[in-house]
């Protein structure tokens, strides 16, 4: 994120907050983080760090093409490898997706511990970079 000179990073779906506040500790970018559940998100807007802002909402609804965000994560969110899950990652990135055409600016989406199967819905971006932490454990870094 340093590296790359990304500003604002968006966490869909940041639970408890621990990848916000590392980003906040560890990068130079403002951090956001969009959180459904009340408990995760009362939480997180508790503890997070100075540079980052919590949002209690659905990331289904976020108007992505509204937003200015230079990098997207996603860990997974959506665990099980369900037909259901897999429409709604197609219909989130499809969103994200949207944004390239308005603003053609480059933006990166980290896609934390995504099964095989579930990355099909990454197929429009670039794969950048994968790093592996064993089984099931990976990272994998697109680009726009």
């Amino acid at each position: 994120i340093n590296k790359k000179k990304i500003k604002n990073v968006v966490e869909l779906g940041c639970g408890f907050g621990r990848i916000t506040n590392f980003l906040a500790d560890n990068t130079n970018a403002n951090i956001f983080g969009y959180e459904l559940d009340l408990e995760a998100f009362e939480s997180a807007n508790k503890n997070k760090f100075t540079n980052v802002s919590i949002i209690h909402s659905d990331i289904l609804k976020v108007n992505y093409e509204k937003n200015k965000f230079d990098a997207y994560i996603l860990n997974d969110p959506f665990f099980q490898p369900t037909k259901k899950n897999l429409d709604i990652y197609k219909n989130l990135i499809k969103k994200i997706y949207k944004r390239k055409k308005k603003y053609k600016k480059k933006y990166y989406i980290f896609a934390i511990n995504f099964v095989k199967k579930k990355r099909i819905v990454f197929s429009k971006f670039r794969l950048l970079k994968t790093i592996t932490a064993g089984p099931g454990r990976n990272i994998n870094i697109y680009c726009s």
